[in-house]
């Protein structure tokens, strides 16, 4: 008999993982934010690995985002010196 390759077995767990996530859990914020978190990081490694430099654009592109919901945090709660 042959045995099973431990690569598809962690393919299908993280699909049905994926695939249940959505219902289990109630806020899908934290879900949402290790989904764009994983897409950042992956891109970042195979430029790191392929091309062993790393990416300014990447970088300046998350910055923008990141800045922009720190604007949007602050101008909703009416200003940065109020608490």
């Amino acid at each position: 008999m042959d045995r099973v390759n431990p690569r598809y077995v962690l393919v299908v767990v993280a699909a049905v993982a994926g695939c249940v996530a959505p219902f289990v859990m109630g806020d899908l914020t934290f879900l949402m934010r290790m989904l764009l978190a994983a897409i950042v990081v992956t891109g970042l490694s195979l430029l790191m690995g392929y091309a062993g430099q790393a990416s300014l654009g990447q970088g300046a592109f998350v910055a923008v985002r990141v800045q922009s919901g720190i604007t949007r945090a602050v101008s909703r709660r009416g200003g940065a010196g109020r608490a």
